[in-house]
């Protein structure tokens, strides 16, 4: 999603490949994104580039599935959204990840991150995800998550074009979704919830 806003600024140069620090315990203990961007007074091409560190935004074993089964891909997108942020500042400033909000949002502070903390559900939170246990993890997302949906990502702002890719992004999938309604009820609830955490970051 921050590269496809970065492209329609109309700056955006590309980025090198991106940096891996040494294996410690398995993981690589950073990684470093270096981005292009285009002086729009000069017409220079300048670099910018940002470090993040695995110990400082792995979430946790309860937390961190996605960061084991893929620590390259998670760690480098980190980095590369800080590279951004910092190659774009007006167009980034106060726009976190999912990734990053894992971190800053749901372990609670002064917790170990080998030890991560999910912050305490809300009822309402609660309640959804007992009606979830009984369900098919498989059965479609309902149209009030759709709806619900779609009025978190018109309050963050999230341009129609670019909600497919945002999506991909808060739910960490591999793949853009064609449409919302291609993701499951699970998948829907996870983004509500997601969703307004960024919201509540953005605030």
């Amino acid at each position: 999603f921050m590269r496809s806003q970065a492209e329609a600024s109309g700056q955006y140069r590309g980025q090198e490949g991106v940096e891996y620090g040494p294996i410690v315990n398995g993981y690589p203990e950073w990684a470093k994104a270096t981005v292009r961007r285009k002086d729009p007074d000069t017409g220079d091409i300048y670099t910018v580039s940002a470090t993040a560190y695995w110990d400082e935004f792995y979430p946790g074993d309860q937390l961190g599935f996605m960061w084991k089964k893929m620590p390259r891909v998670m760690l480098g997108k980190v980095a590369e959204s800080q590279a951004l942020r910092k190659a774009f500042p007006l167009n980034f400033n106060g726009l976190y990840t999912f990734e990053e909000m894992q971190v800053e949002d749901i372990v609670q502070p002064g917790t170990p991150k080998g030890n991560g903390m999910k912050a305490p559900a809300s009822k309402s939170q609660q309640q959804q995800a007992e009606k979830t246990v009984n369900n098919d993890p498989n059965a479609p997302i309902t149209e009030p998550q759709l709806k619900a949906i779609h009025v978190l990502l018109d309050k963050l702002k999230v341009d129609d074009k670019l909600k497919h890719a945002y999506m991909a992004d808060v739910l960490q999938l591999e793949e853009e979704p064609e449409t919302l309604k291609t993701l499951t009820k699970v998948q829907g609830s996870t983004a509500i919830e997601r969703l307004n955490l960024l919201i509540k970051d953005v605030a």
